[in-house]
């Protein structure tokens, strides 16, 4: 179809149309189509559905709210995109019994690294089991829309293989967070500048085991690209 591969990002394509860019970028087997006419757009997907699609046809969906991977992705506010993952928080709360619900007003309390190495107890494999399981759950939402739990989740991360009552702690403050901010957008947006930021920043031997500790964030103006 005469795209042309990208050079800044192999997952992109370009073509000028009528003067005006289009683009797809694609993610496996899922394309993102755009152009300033929205009839340039069903040409080509014409075209993919006449070329590829012999079995069945394109799933299709068009607009400015789109759901993707547990993302609910908004563009209805013009220049900037909203992500959220209400749905995906709500199934994770039909897991959790009421004492995991409720309110807190940060994600963790200033005692997350303080790690209860001579807790005795443990939790049984069954409970270890749901902490695992719930903790995934929650990587998997951190680095979709909710970079705000993110360092909470890596810390419980770390005490996947044998958590104890005081990590049990750390999770219920964290779910309890996401209750009280469960409709709390990640809101993506451009400045004038133009410019891509990073912040990088470490501090050093913070763990009890004497190992330190790095961030870092991407921005183009507003809320992060990456971090």
């Amino acid at each position: 179809m005469r795209f042309e591969r990208n050079p800044y990002d192999w997952c992109v394509m370009n073509k000028i149309i009528d003067r005006k860019q289009c683009a797809i970028p694609w993610h496996v087997d899922d394309l993102k189509i755009f152009h300033m006419d929205p009839a340039e757009v069903t040409a080509i997907l014409d075209l993919i559905n006449t070329d590829y699609c012999t079995i069945s046809s394109l799933t299709v969906t068009r607009g400015r709210v789109h759901e993707y991977l547990g993302m609910t992705i908004d563009f209805s506010c013009e220049g900037k995109v909203k992500f959220t993952m209400i749905g995906y928080i709500d199934n994770i709360f039909q897991d959790l019994p009421d004492d995991m619900r409720g309110h807190a007003n940060t994600a963790a309390s200033n005692r997350l690294f303080e790690t209860n190495t001579e807790d005795p107890n443990l939790l049984d494999k069954a409970e270890a089991e749901l902490f695992h399981h719930r903790t995934a759950k929650l990587l998997y939402l951190s680095k979709r829309a909710r970079p705000d739990i993110q360092l909470p989740v890596a810390y419980l991360c770390t005490r996947v293989q044998k958590p104890n009552t005081d990590d049990h702690a750390k999770l219920v403050r964290l779910t309890k967070y996401l209750d009280d901010t469960i409709g709390l957008p990640l809101i993506l947006a451009m400045d004038r500048s133009g410019k891509i930021r990073w912040h990088v920043d470490a501090a050093f031997a913070v763990h009890n085991d004497i190992k330190s500790h790095t961030g870092a964030t991407i921005s183009m103006g507003q809320g992060a690209v990456s971090s």
